[in-house]
């Protein structure tokens, strides 16, 4: 497609747009998808998720892919060996052909506000034909102040510059700040640039996503739960009753009881791990479920 066009050639060109990658306007060909959210709500899995489907073909917790993609993330959290045991778990299945089509860097010392990394990141974007490129986390690969609007609108740049000259959709992933409502940390540029946006809200047993998609209209929120044994992200749905919280449904049965007890007893009867016990419990008094009255946690009445 040139880059100079006269009226007349924009309005008459009959030329058919691309497929969008992700449905729903979430990913478009040769667009920028930010994914926003507290740490440890599961932002890496996520794309880990997506990267696999993209390659495969195959939608997950709906998301509709549309067709096989070649994908590059480079990923700056983790570590090396934790990051290859989730990425045997969640690709299991999937043959060596289809593997050979995602690539993984580890490096975090690529800095895409540095002219000569940018050039040889956009070289071999264009040398693997790559379709998407996925930086996790944003903050890990430039050196900018992410609160200067300067200097964070020459990273955009040049993340715009990648997808134009080497043809390439990106999903960044981006940390909340200190205030999660508020949305992505840093600079304002950073949000206002993307084309689409993931945030990933946590509730006590469930993420829920919601969407701001720029060129189309909205989807409505999607509920997923993480599925531990896959590691997948898997769909629920309005209509499916939410799960009752255990430290909830346990002092219904037992009564009050104290805390550390409780803990304990939940724990020997396989019901959860201590640190899920102590989540369930964070939650349920977060939502004013139970209350502690002389070191004995109860059912609010």
């Amino acid at each position: 497609m040139k880059d100079i066009m006269s009226f007349l050639e924009l309005v008459t060109d009959e030329s058919e747009p691309p497929e969008p990658i992700i449905d729903n306007g979430i990913l478009l060909s040769e667009s920028l998808l930010t994914i926003i959210g507290a740490p440890k709500v599961g932002k890496s899995f996520l794309v880990f998720n997506l990267a696999t489907a993209m390659i495969n073909g195959n939608d997950f917790g709906g998301f509709k892919i549309n067709g096989k993609h070649k994908v590059m993330f480079l990923s700056a959290e983790g570590g090396y060996y934790p990051n290859r045991k989730r990425l045997r778990r969640i690709t299991k299945g999937i043959d060596k052909h289809t593997l050979s089509n995602a690539y993984f860097s580890h490096n975090p010392m690529i800095y895409l506000d540095n002219d000569e990394h940018h050039d040889e990141m956009g070289e071999m974007l264009s040398d693997l034909e790559i379709d998407v490129l996925i930086i996790d986390p944003l903050i890990r690969f430039h050196r900018q102040d992410e609160n200067s609007s300067t200097a964070m609108s020459e990273v955009m740049t040049n993340i715009r510059r990648l997808i134009y000259y080497a043809g390439v959709s990106i999903i960044l992933v981006h940390h909340t700040g200190k205030q999660v409502n508020r949305g992505g940390r840093g600079s304002s540029v950073i949000a206002g640039e993307y084309d689409s946006a993931i945030y990933m809200h946590k509730k006590w047993d469930s993420i829920e996503l919601s969407f701001d998609t720029r060129h189309v209209e909205t989807p409505q929120n999607v509920n997923l739960r993480f599925n531990p044994d896959t590691f997948w992200f898997e769909e629920t749905t309005a209509a499916v009753t939410p799960r009752e919280n255990p430290v909830i449904t346990y002092l219904e049965k037992k009564g009050p009881i104290k805390q550390k007890e409780l803990v304990k007893q939940m724990e020997n009867s396989g019901i959860g791990s201590s640190t899920s016990i102590y989540r369930w419990l964070q939650c349920a008094k977060k939502e004013d479920k139970i209350k502690e009255e002389q070191k004995m946690l109860e059912l609010m009445e």
